[in-house]
């Protein structure tokens, strides 16, 4: 008798960042879009917004958990330091519990593709030997900079050499103010940098594709030069589609004059201490200028009332927890 084809289904693995949960959702969205069963997964915490996932068939959450992973309100996820570590010794073991849950469900998974910064998951995959993916979600000229160094593909200048400059196939060249900001030159025990180097040190063993958020107009060049060596994919521009406005700020902005408004985001990795805090607030109360300030709930818990009031009682701010970044930028 003939066999019941196995539909498509990608399990999407994330960094529990939200800067880099919701291209990975978006990515999602597309697949599912085209008919392939989608899970997405990471270890959520206090703050994470999955919005990107409403009301699309076919894309499903699946948290990950069991072992001894934390809980979502654990307070030990506030430290990045401290919540990477975690999910390194932890993660493994969950993820491959998730893989074979599904497996149990009807839904086994055929291929995984996990964003960077999770140096963890694609092992997994590779030892229950299925496909793999790495989704690259910055731009491939920086992916670029980061495989060249990492393959001693370009002689990189030194950290201190003030005139030093770099040439990179399919890349202007680069003046080392350029590349001083980027990990290769922070400090070898720096855990960031770590995991650059175990996600982008054998990805050509790790995975069949690199996906990456950028498209052919934009960076040609760079993606043809690169193709050489890394099995390279555009998939971007993974922008978000939702035309709804669940966060009051569009509105408010659009009310403003064209190019009036001070814009304060830190993202949800960035801790600011309760004196920052009192003085971003009194920061922005002395510009006379409209300001959106994204403040999330702990950092406001920061503030004592009369500070958080003499910020806001001029009638020219708006603070909320959290706004949609890109929309708000864009206006």
């Amino acid at each position: 008798m003939p066999t019941t084809p196995v539909q498509p289904h990608v399990l999407l693995v994330s960094t529990p960042f939200q800067s880099h949960v919701n291209p990975l959702m978006r990515l999602g969205r597309r697949l599912a879009a085209k008919g392939v069963l989608v899970t997405f997964t990471t270890a959520l915490r206090a703050g994470i917004r999955l919005d990107e996932v409403s009301g699309v068939d076919g894309f499903r959450v699946e948290r990950l958990r069991g072992g001894d992973l934390w809980e979502v309100d654990d307070p030990r996820f506030v430290d990045a330091g401290d919540m990477a570590r975690h999910l390194s010794a932890a993660g493994p073991a969950a993820l491959e519990a998730l893989i074979r849950r599904e497996a149990q469900a009807g839904r086994p998974v055929t291929c995984v593709v996990a964003n960077a910064f999770v140096p963890w998951a694609l092992p997994v995959a590779a030892d229950m030997g299925l496909p793999r993916a790495m989704l690259w979600i910055q731009s491939c000229a920086l992916l670029s900079v980061y495989y060249h160094y990492l393959h001693a593909l370009a002689p990189f200048p030194e950290a201190d050499d003030a005139s030093g400059s770099l040439a990179i196939p399919g890349l202007p060249d680069l003046a080392i103010d350029e590349l001083r900001p980027l990990l290769i030159y922070t400090s070898s025990q720096d855990m960031w940098r770590q995991m650059l180097v175990t996600d982008l040190g054998s990805i050509r063993e790790k995975v069949s594709w690199v996906l990456v958020n950028t498209f052919d107009a934009l960076e040609q060049e760079t993606i043809s030069a690169l193709s050489e060596h890394v099995p390279v994919i555009p998939v971007g521009p993974l922008l978000e589609s939702e035309t709804s406005e669940a966060d009051g700020c569009i509105a408010w902005l659009d009310a403003q004059p064209p190019r009036s408004v001070v814009l304060v985001a830190f993202g949800s990795l960035v801790k600011t201490g309760d004196e920052e805090t009192a003085e971003i607030a009194e920061g922005l109360a002395s510009t006379e200028r409209p300001f959106l300030w994204v403040l999330r709930d702990e950092n406001r818990a920061l503030l004592s009332k009369d500070t958080f009031t003499a910020a806001t009682s001029c009638g020219r701010g708006m603070v909320v927890a959290w706004c949609r970044q890109a929309r708000s930028d864009a206006s």
